[in-house]
């Protein structure tokens, strides 16, 4: 669903809303002024509610809100999406108050402080709201509990999508027998923060790779035992939308002597985790024309028969908010279960052979904010 169905769906509820706060308001008053002040009351807090919402909605704003020092304690895993430390990614689990805050920093809404409340004009109260059973503050009666909580079953929890949960309460339903209720809202958080980064370069890692232009990882002519590999300049972040794309120069023999294929003979592209090594990869067969696509070590896909692997093909990953896909000639074939939480680096390994001309091209990883 779009924006604009989504804003529709918000103006249909809030006029339900509205409605609804009208008609229970008609038959709990018989004097029509008593009537009119209870309906500007809830409309009141109805204004109040809709301007969190658009706060919330705001992408700088919610920017700021996870920026803010107050909200460490929440946050601080997603800010640390840079870390090779796991534990520095990890999102604590449970439900938490957090306070809001506008795209310049200014507080909105300060829920971890439980005397924060709304007056009747709907404003942020001057006096402070005081919870039930104490005797109401007539100033300050209403109040909103804002709460974020990471969606995860458990940890580690890396990146996770967040749900922000409002649920209003009321201290005076003597003189205001209205259902607050109707105010609650519920909302998930797609694409939460994610540090800045910039584009790699590409360098090399070892002797027996050469790196031409920042662009191509070859062998070195007439090298056999190949030890080395390309790799980029720095850690890219799974928390971003990431592509990377290359071509590899299939050899016209990549046998040794005896007329057998070795495993040096296989070139491997592969997503590498800073502590578990190689998960994602694509491993070719320059000699077959063949690929397969493993995840930690095991084949889950092959290339399709219908798929023509020549050196012109264009292999690819891509990684959106932690979620990695295989691609071939622009066609992503497959989607890892198996999330991506960690920052990462890409390392190309050609073929060990004397016959193997290597990457003909590695393109520069494009990342994009999400």
């Amino acid at each position: 669903m779009n924006r604009k169905g989504a804003s529709l769906i918000e103006a249909l509820i809030t006029m339900f809303m509205i409605t609804a706060v009208i008609f229970a308001s008609l038959s709990l008053f018989k004097d029509p002024i008593a009537t009119q002040n209870q309906v500007d009351i809830q409309m009141n807090y109805l204004i109040a509610r809709q301007n969190i919402l658009n706060i919330l909605r705001s992408p700088p704003a919610w920017n700021q809100t996870m920026l803010h020092s107050t909200n460490a304690a929440i946050f601080n895993c997603f800010l640390n999406q840079s870390s090779t430390t796991d534990a520095n990614r990890d999102c604590p689990l449970g439900s938490f108050n957090m306070n809001l805050y506008d795209v310049k920093g200014n507080p909105i809404y300060l829920s971890q402080d439980a005397t924060t409340g709304f007056a009747p004009d709907g404003t942020i109260c001057a006096t402070p709201y005081v919870a039930p059973p104490a005797p109401p503050n007539p100033q300050c009666y209403v109040r909103l509990n804002l709460t974020a909580s990471p969606i995860c079953a458990a940890s580690p929890c890396e990146n996770p999508q967040l749900e922000v949960v409002g649920n209003f309460e009321i201290n005076n339903t003597t003189e205001h027998p209205f259902n607050v209720n109707l105010l609650n809202f519920r909302l998930k958080m797609n694409g939460s923060f994610c540090p800045v980064q910039t584009n790699p370069t590409l360098v090399s890692q070892g002797a027996d790779v050469s790196v031409v232009g920042n662009q191509v990882a070859a062998t070195v002519g007439g090298k056999v035992a190949i030890a080395g590999s390309g790799h980029f300049d720095q850690l890219l972040l799974p928390c971003r939308k990431i592509q990377f794309n290359f071509s590899y120069a299939l050899g016209l023999n990549d046998f040794d002597v005896d007329g057998v294929q070795d495993p040096e003979s296989f070139a491997g592209v592969c997503l590498m985790h800073p502590t578990l090594g190689c998960l994602y990869e694509l491993r070719i067969d320059p000699k077959l024309s063949s690929y397969d696509l493993l995840y930690n070590g095991a084949v889950v896909a092959t290339k399709p028969p219908h798929f023509n692997f020549t050196s012109g093909s264009v292999l690819g990953f891509k990684i959106y908010n932690g979620r990695v896909q295989a691609c071939f000639d622009s066609v992503c074939f497959y989607t890892f279960e198996a999330k991506l939480g960690a920052p990462f680096d890409v390392r190309f390994r050609p073929a060990s052979t004397s016959y193997s001309a290597g990457f003909s091209s590695v393109n520069q990883p494009l990342i994009t904010p999400l």
